[in-house]
């Protein structure tokens, strides 16, 4: 037990602090904000947070990159604010549409889950080859935020598509109205 108040540190290499954190399981960790109620430890080697003002995690010194939980969030928030990034460059949307659709998607399981735990998503090695450089941060890893961007780049490059085949219904509507009028004035003349 490290400090605060109404802490319980009683299992095998546990840890518990803030107030009312109880680590009362084998390697339990247990950090607690201020709030009355008690934190526990439900399961063995176990690390529980509460922090009911939300989460923020730096990943540098001068607090430009990160994560953000906010106060009765349940998802992360990646610091992704211009003034955050440089070295822009512009990505062809539909080639990487047709790098995409060449990617296998399927449903697996981790080797460290029970096999009933299923997930759907792509191999990080053939997704970190869609574009040059992606997977800097490791090729075994998909960023989430690379994701995020590769599917709406996607989308813009489905959007371009559309747009395009758009275009060329209209004009072969166009193309038919004039053959249908012109059919029609051939046969009003027999």
């Amino acid at each position: 037990m490290v400090g605060g108040a109404l802490n319980l540190a009683q299992g095998d290499y546990s840890f518990a602090a803030g107030r009312g954190a109880k680590a009362n399981l084998d390697g339990c960790f247990v950090w607690a904000d201020s709030s009355a109620d008690d934190l526990n430890c439900g399961d063995v080697n176990r690390t529980y947070f509460r922090s009911s003002g939300g989460f923020v995690i730096y990943t540098n010194a001068s607090k430009t990159s990160g994560a953000l939980l906010l106060s009765g969030g349940s998802s992360w928030n990646a610091f992704s604010a211009r003034e955050y990034k440089e070295n822009f460059a512009p990505v062809d949307a539909p080639q990487l549409l047709e790098r995409l659709a060449a990617i296998e998607i399927s449903t697996w399981n981790y080797k460290a889950q029970d096999p009933v735990i299923r997930h759907i998503g792509p191999m990080a090695d053939d997704f970190n080859a869609l574009l040059d450089d992606l997977g800097g941060e490791g090729q075994e890893y998909i960023n989430t935020l690379d994701a995020d961007g590769v599917a709406l780049a996607a989308i813009q490059g489905l959007y371009e598509v559309v747009q395009q085949q758009g275009e060329e219904i209209a004009a072969l509507e166009a193309r038919l109205a004039a053959l249908e009028a012109l059919l029609a004035q051939s046969g009003a003349g027999d």
